[in-house]
């Protein structure tokens, strides 16, 4: 301060005291009992600190040795947090030819506009307003959809860190306080716009002391349920050099959640015993990351004992051939998963993603496929590879039932992106196979780039049950664009009670550790369950594992852990009857070569 101004006049100018004597109000009104820990909260509730100081950015090199993005985020206050954006160039295999042709530099210079114009804004509260300027500087840039909506997520996350820890609350709270603003509560909003009217009007009225004591009094206390975690154990990738696995099934990713996702039938008839114990009792940080070691001891044992068909690429994810039939792939990796002393079906299990065979073709090659092939407009799915027929989506729905029978009851408990929306008749018949033992989850694909908005952005589309889709649906992370339209679109869908959210995470959301605060954001929002997208061998799994380990210690050492609600009832008034007529059984090249080659065999015995 210049020693031309007197502290008289800056008093004047700034009304230096009257900030005080609220602030004194405040503590003489809630009687704390040690002075200064209130005042360091009523300044960090009240007046926020919220001012940004400095913004950079700089390249690094990422965890799968591609070029990354940091960004820091130093606010007046002191506070100073970080996070790393990758996948922002095209792949990591093009990372040496993305040098030589400067799409590093064109990288670099659209996430340095993106910075300036953050700058501008000088806070980072609230964070409607945050995100609304991102979305308009990302929208402007040169970066591709993919690399936008990548580092539009990572920026909405920095500024909610950096909020947060101003703050001192848990990440989860902080996102918390955002649903609540999504839902138009009346009460004070972390984030929100109460807590700017407050800032604003704190040194001006005598009712901002009662306010800011309302603010720090001890509240009721807030419950979370905490997701349940899948990591993908493995994907599907015929390679061109394997002809004997060209006729195999097609299927997307194998998943194995850490704990099982339906409760026995025994629990169902009895919850006051069994089931409703499990379903308030998650598992404990340690049996998180202990399960999570297993299941790569498992990928390890599943890698050494297929080993001219599997591969491990470069980006750390587990490639297998796969087999003839559904069973056959379950069965394997419920070998390895007992061969690393896990019990499968108790402790954990197996889902399905069959997003691969979920493919168009013509009507005209679908064979036997009867009159159900004719229900949905001629959609039809290759779900074996090898030149086989395409099948009929009703003929799934009973391969489905016939595959989950021969494995055992228990094994796979959620089957996703089984069929394509309007498949109506075949998605009914699939839920009336598996009612309510198996998890039936559709995937909401995210936007094609991110969304130019004045204020939160409409990113994701949640659809009724009533509409045919299953009463649970996967969102993509990126796909929720930022953290004020993951509040207001995941909560809104909660609210409803129509389905249940899983969010799967990957390096989209940003490096490892980056990538973890998706956990923060499920538990605020209520999402059941968290896919790691990423391989089992990338160090996204344990990062997100850990993150999961820590909160769940830390809400149950709180004694803030609430019950996970039960999942969607099964009801057949629910749906219309089924059309009537049998389902033709799928008939595979070879097979009745084989059946004629049996019973020459029988003959000559």
């Amino acid at each position: 301060m210049p020693s031309s101004v007197s502290w008289q006049r800056y008093d004047d100018e700034f009304n230096v005291s009257g900030v005080m004597t609220e602030a004194a109000r405040a503590c003489v009104a809630a009687h704390p009992t040690d002075v200064k820990d209130f005042f360091s909260k009523y300044f960090r509730q009240v007046a926020g600190g919220v001012s940004i100081k400095a913004m950079r950015h700089r390249e690094v090199l990422g965890e799968a040795d591609e070029v990354a993005f940091c960004f820091t985020l130093e606010l007046c206050a002191g506070t100073e947090v970080s996070v790393t954006a990758s996948g922002l160039l095209a792949t990591t295999a093009a990372c040496s030819a993305a040098l030589d042709s400067g799409e590093v530099a064109a990288v670099e210079a659209a996430c340095g506009a993106v910075v300036a114009e953050l700058l501008k804004l000088g806070v980072v509260e609230p964070q409607s307003a945050w995100d609304a300027v991102l979305c308009a500087a990302v929208g402007a840039s040169s970066l591709s959809s993919t690399s936008a909506a990548a580092l539009q997520w990572v920026l909405s996350v920095l500024a909610a860190l950096a909020a947060a820890a101003q703050r001192q609350v848990p990440l989860y709270e902080y996102v918390a306080a955002l649903s609540d603003s999504s839902r138009g509560s009346s009460g004070l909003a972390l984030g929100g716009t109460h807590a700017a009217a407050a800032a604003a009007t704190a040194a001006t009225s005598a009712a901002a002391a009662a306010a800011a004591a309302a603010i720090i009094a001890d509240a009721a206390p807030r419950f979370y349920t905490l997701p349940q975690l899948l990591v993908t154990f493995l994907v599907c990738a015929t390679r061109e050099d394997a002809p004997e696995a060209a006729g195999n099934v097609r299927f997307s990713r194998v998943y194995v959640a850490l704990d099982v996702l339906s409760a026995p039938a025994e629990a169902e008839e009895d919850d006051d015993v069994y089931g409703a114990e499990r379903k308030a009792v998650p598992l404990t940080g340690a049996v998180l990351r202990h399960r999570l070691q297993r299941v790569r001891w498992a990928a390890f044992h599943f890698l050494r004992h297929h080993p001219t068909a599997t591969d491990v690429d470069t980006d750390g994810v587990l490639k297998w051939d796969g087999a003839a039939n559904l069973a056959d792939v379950v069965k394997a990796v419920a070998d390895s998963l007992t061969a690393a002393q896990l019990r499968v079906g108790t402790e954990v299990c197996v889902g399905l993603s069959l997003g691969a065979s979920a493919t168009r073709v013509p009507a005209a090659e679908v064979v036997d496929g009867g009159a159900a092939a004719k229900d949905v407009g001629g959609v039809s799915y290759a779900l074996f590879g090898g030149g086989e027929p395409a099948v009929s989506g009703d003929q799934i729905s009973e391969y489905l039932k016939e595959q989950l029978e021969e494995v055992g009851p228990g094994v796979v408990q959620l089957l996703e992106d089984t069929h394509v929306a309007e498949d109506h008749v075949a998605r009914q018949r699939l839920q009336m196979a598996v009612q309510e033992s198996v998890i039936l989850t559709d995937v909401v694909a995210p936007p094609p780039g991110p969304t130019v908005t004045t204020g939160v952005s409409p990113a994701v589309t949640l659809a009724s049950p009533n509409d045919g889709r299953f009463p649970n649906v996967s969102v993509d992370v990126r796909g929720c664009d930022t953290l004020s339209a993951a509040a207001a679109h995941m909560c809104s869908a909660v609210d409803g009670a129509h389905v249940a959210l899983t969010l799967s995470v990957g390096a989209s959301a940003g490096d490892s550790q980056t990538t973890a605060h998706a956990v923060d954001v499920a538990i605020a929002c209520g999402v059941a369950y968290v896919v790691v997208s990423a391989g089992i061998f990338t160090p996204y799994s344990a990062a997100v594992v850990s993150r999961l380990a820590t909160r769940t210690d830390e809400l149950a050492r709180r004694g803030l852990v609430a019950p996970r609600p039960s999942p969607h009832r099964f009801c057949r008034r629910e749906w219309p009857p089924l059309p009537v007529g049998d389902v033709a059984p799928i008939r595979r090249k070879g097979e009745k070569k084989k059946k004629e080659t049996g019973k020459a065999n029988n003959k000559k015995r």
